[in-house]
Parts: structure tokens; C-alpha cells; sequence
């Protein structure tokens, strides 16, 4: 949901994020932008391993996100089978809340809140 979230949330976040933690951080949400679905090894539980993607209304909001958890071990072996499922799932939700156009990783949207987070922590 963080990749997604809006300039506000996106401003709040960046500046609660130690110095050094920052490129780390936005290297993994442009990762996440860019596979369309977030992962989880062991970060909140060990041996669990969780992928999550979202759902987005009518005005390319993030509102929800779904996600699947599981044991490390068999989650990361199918790590992209799940994650494009999950993600097309997801794609079809955001359509009955109202999204129109492609999967918002591929819509120009995405690019200005990429820009925007970018914009944000440049200023931090």
C-alpha cells in the first residue's frame, strides 16, 4: 500500500525514515511498483513469508490490498505464480471499485506518484 499511497502519506512516511534507511526504502518500493505485488520474508513472523498486492477505486487510490501468506519455503518456490495471480485478482477487484485503464503499475498515475515520492525525499 506504501508504494502506492498518496503524496501526503507518501511526505509523512519519508520523513519518519532514518537517512540510511532511505535508499533501501525506495529501492523497494519502486520494486514493488514495478512487480505489482509487495513480499514479505519473514519480516513479521518467522519462517512466514506473505506477498500482497493492491486494489484501487475509481480515483487510482490505493483502498485495500489482499494478500497470501504462507511457509517460506513454499511461498518464495512459487513467489511469481502467486504474485501474478494475486495481482490479476486484484486487477479485476479494482475494476468493480471503479478503476478504469491498465493495472495502475503501467498507467501514467503511477508515474507522477513516482515522481512525487522521489520529489518527497529528495527534500528530506
Amino acid at each position: 500500500m506504501v508504494a502506492h499511497a498518496n503524496e501526503k502519506e507518501c511526505a509523512a512516511l519519508l520523513a519518519r525514515v532514518a537517512a540510511g534507511n532511505m535508499r533501501k526504502l525506495k529501492k523497494e518500493l519502486a520494486a514493488v511498483r514495478l512487480r505489482g505485488y509487495a513480499l514479505d520474508r519473514e519480516e513479521n513472523e518467522p519462517g512466514v513469508a506473505c506477498i500482497g498486492a493492491p486494489v484501487f477505486d475509481g480515483t487510482c487510490s490505493a483502498i485495500a490490498a489482499i494478500s497470501v501468506s504462507g511457509p517460506m519455503s513454499r511461498m518464495l518456490k512459487q513467489e511469481k505464480q502467486i504474485g501474478e495471480t494475486l495481482v490479476s485478482v486484484c486487477k479485476e477487484l479494482s475494476r468493480y471499485m471503479g478503476f478504469v485503464g491498465e493495472h495502475a503499475l503501467n498507467s501514467t498515475h503511477s508515474a507522477r506518484r513516482t515522481e512525487r515520492l522521489r520529489a518527497a525525499s529528495a527534500a528530506s
